[in-house]
């Protein structure tokens, strides 16, 4: 008997923390392999190269934030970049909040504005091309590029992407994060000693 309570007992802990998890999902990034940990998996290139990197320019390019970065090489179009397909993670009329540490180079570009867009395609094909945020990189250090968005409808199709710097010019990308945009929480009533 004592066995079975305290399986009861387990269980209603576990439920809790079903809750606590759906509850902290709401918090949880969409994008997959965000800091590049697991490769380039789950990213693509769009109408360029994507390439892994721990460092580049011999040692002087390292990632901000964990190991790796990736870069989108082989650029011949402004819009060429690292893509992700959002599609099923991403909800309707719920407002995300985006943020990532971008940097550009080659041929001593100095810097070039750095755009993240989502691509959109509608029930009916129509497309519709949506820009989150753009800052201004340099090839010195990376910058951070946050932006927010929120879909009305529902979409096909809707995928993530970096572009903006001229041809030849390569995108580097130390991670992503698109979460639901917080709310202003309350403030906390005052402690009383």
């Amino acid at each position: 008997m004592d066995s079975l309570q305290h399986d009861h007992a387990n269980t209603s802990e576990e439920c809790k923390t079903m809750r606590l998890r759906d509850d902290a999902s709401e918090n949880e990034n969409i994008i997959l392999n965000p800091n590049f940990d697991d490769g380039v998996n789950n990213w693509s290139g769009r109408g360029c190269k994507i390439v892994l990197h721990d460092s580049l320019d011999g040692g002087k390019i390292l990632p901000k934030l964990g190991k790796h970065f990736a870069s989108a090489s082989e650029r011949t179009q402004t819009w060429n970049g690292i893509q992700q397909e959002i599609t099923t993670r991403v909800k309707r009329k719920l407002a995300y909040q985006v943020s990532s540490l971008v940097r550009v180079y080659g041929r001593n570009i100095g810097s070039a504005n750095v755009r993240i867009t989502l691509y959109i395609q509608m029930p009916d094909l129509r497309e519709q091309y949506i820009g989150i945020a753009s800052v201004q990189a340099t090839d010195k250090d990376w910058v951070e590029l946050q932006g927010k968005f929120l879909l009305n409808s529902s979409p096909l199709k809707v995928i993530v992407y970096f572009e903006g710097p001229p041809a030849g010019i390569d995108i580097l990308v130390n991670y992503l994060v698109i979460k639901h945009a917080q709310r202003t929480p309350p403030s906390p009533p005052p402690s009383i000693e």
